[in-house]
């Protein structure tokens, strides 16, 4: 539409760039090898982080306590620490022993513990970080600019910052206390509790969520920040930037009402924080990062001009994954696509509900041609994927955002409006608070009605890749014939069904048809499509002057298309 902020490619690569790790960072030369959540003993309940800031020389002081509750019999505890001093570690009042090589700390107990058994931790450290937390000061960066301090967790990094089960699986409430120079302003997960001034000029800021999280997503940010203040559906919104942004920031954040709104609506599951922040930073290693009640954000997506340049799409993107990433979390990395795919395709849903069906259209189609241009030939994968050398290298091939969009697409077409909107409810409702892999996703929608989702995941997606469909139609008098083959390439079909290394010989899916008659009136039937090749007769009273395949984008899958030249231009002047 004329004036609308458009979802192009362009845009679309810069929200799927909303985590973007440095290119040096992957592993592409490198052999991967299947992996498995961390199996550990324990699970951590509570974590009590108390940091002192040497903003000068970025370094950091830190006490943390971590309560916990034994899994299996054990009688040692293992916490991931990367490149820390652990200076003293205690238990229960007790000093037992322990080791640490740099990346692991291992503590051992005279006594094993049971399970249900409970107790705690507290461990003394110091680092300086080369991750995790970041120092953006005139002392560490030599730059003469507005001094502030930031996390970033996602995806292994919060152990560079704290000691801790750094597993997505492992959920915890926690509470930061922090001394930051008193003139500093101060974001975190959760609600500010309290507020001690010092006398040496500087302050202790509390903040508490009582709500249990992954470590990764655990935030902290302060510095010489301004911040704006409005407010949606009861929550207070808080945009923190450097002064001399207000104006840039104001329009950054202008929809962010409008979108929590939209999400707590549509899910059926009302933002549940006490607040919404978003925190621009320099220095952010990625685009932005959906902390916990607290987004933070790189500079480049500051934008005083929402025409050429709109930002909203990366506020959706952020804010969607409050539901869809923290609310509920994938339980391992491989199913990612449970946190991006689905804060891309709300993304997609909020675009519809603001700019209209059309531009929703143009823009799924778009995202759909990003996902088969990135998943081919030797990158054709499927969207939960075992196979990596680090986690980042599963966000950033091109399938897991737009792949992940596309099947949630697909499952909208398939289930329809209401039962879609039904399953999404019940997968929060059921899942929240907890960690999950997409068999979650599974139940919600059977449990809703929706047909053949045993089929529909194995294929879709533990299955390799999508279907590449030669489709071809003709008509004679009052009679449409439709002619579907699939020529992707497949494993056999007398081998595994199960396999995840696999196309599937012949997807199920849905097939809308849309055709003008020679009268002029449009008409719609659905067919499905099961096996490798198919051919389906239809009345069409009136006869067919052109017809259209997908015409609702709900297919992630690559068209060819054989039909009447003169259907073809009839088409193409619509």
């Amino acid at each position: 539409m004329t004036g609308a902020p458009l979802f192009t490619r362009a845009l679309l690569a810069t929200l799927l760039a909303s985590c973007v790790v440095p290119v040096g960072k992957l592993h592409e030369s490198d052999s991967p090898f299947i992996h498995a959540g961390p199996l550990r003993s324990w699970d951590a309940l509570d974590y009590q982080l108390a940091l002192q800031l040497e903003e000068d020389v970025g370094r950091l002081r830190g006490v943390v306590r971590v309560e916990f509750e034994i899994l299996t019999p054990t009688h040692l505890i293992l916490l991931d620490a990367v490149d820390l001093t652990i200076e003293k570690v205690t238990a229960g009042g007790s000093s037992p022993s322990w080791v640490y090589d740099g990346q692991i700390l291992k503590v051992e107990f005279s006594d094993w513990l049971r399970p249900g058994d409970k107790g705690w931790l507290e461990i003394s450290y110091s680092t300086t970080p080369a991750a995790g937390f970041f120092f953006e000061t005139p002392g560490v960066t030599g730059v003469d600019q507005p001094a502030h301090v930031y996390t970033q967790g996602e995806c292994e990094d919060a152990r560079r910052w704290f000691p801790c089960n750094d597993s997505p699986a492992d959920r915890a409430t926690h509470s930061l206390a922090v001394i930051i120079p008193a003139s500093w302003t101060s974001v975190a997960a959760g609600r500010q509790t309290k507020v001690e001034l010092l006398e040496n000029g500087r302050k202790i800021v509390h903040w508490r969520l009582d709500y249990p999280m992954p470590p990764y997503l655990f935030t902290f940010a302060a510095g010489e920040f301004f911040t704006l203040q409005d407010s949606a559906a009861g929550v207070p919104l808080y945009f923190l930037a450097e002064p001399g942004d207000e104006i840039a920031a104001m329009a950054t954040f202008a929809r962010t009402g409008a979108i929590l709104e939209f999400f707590s609506g549509y899910t059926d599951f009302p933002y549940p924080f006490s607040k919404y922040a978003q925190t621009i930073v320099r220095g952010f290693p990625f685009g932005a990062m959906e902390n916990v009640s607290a987004t933070t954000a790189g500079r480049p997506m500051l934008s005083a001009d929402q025409i050429s340049r709109p930002t909203w799409p990366t506020v959706a993107h952020e804010l969607a994954h409050q539901w869809f990433g923290d609310i509920v979390t994938c339980s391992s990395w491989p199913h990612i696509w449970l946190n991006e795919g689905f804060a891309t395709y709300f993304t997609l849903l909020y675009g519809r509900h603001s700019e209209g069906e059309e531009d929703f259209l143009w823009q799924m189609g778009s995202t759909v041609d990003s996902y088969l241009a990135a998943c081919s030939g030797d990158h054709r994968r499927a969207l939960v994927k075992k196979e990596y050398r680090a986690p980042m290298d599963l966000f950033f091939d091109g399938t897991v955002y737009p792949g992940g969009a596309s099947r949630l697409q697909l499952l909208r077409g398939w289930a329809g409006e209401e039962v879609f909107r039904a399953a999404v409810a019940r997968y929060l409702r059921a899942n929240a608070w907890t960690s999950v892999e997409s068999d979650a996703l599974r139940h919600a929608f059977e449990r809703e009605g929706a047909p053949d989702m045993g089929l529909f995941f194995r294929q879709w997606v533990q299955g390799v890749g999508y279907p590449e469909l030669r489709l071809s139609w003709s008509a004679e008098g009052d009679q449409l014939q439709v002619g579907v083959e699939q020529e992707h390439p497949a494993a056999d079909p007398g081998g595994n069904p199960l396999s995840q290394a696999a196309t599937p010989w012949a997807f199920r899916f849905p097939l809308d048809l849309r055709w003008q008659s020679l009268a002029g009136d449009w008409k719609e039937q659905r067919v499905w499509v099961s096996r490798r090749s198919q051919s389906f007769s239809l009345a069409a009273p009136g006869g067919v002057d052109f017809l259209v395949f997908d015409p609702w984008v709900y297919l992630p899958a690559r068209l060819h298309m054989e039909e009447p030249n003169s259907a073809t231009l009839a088409r193409l002047v619509q």
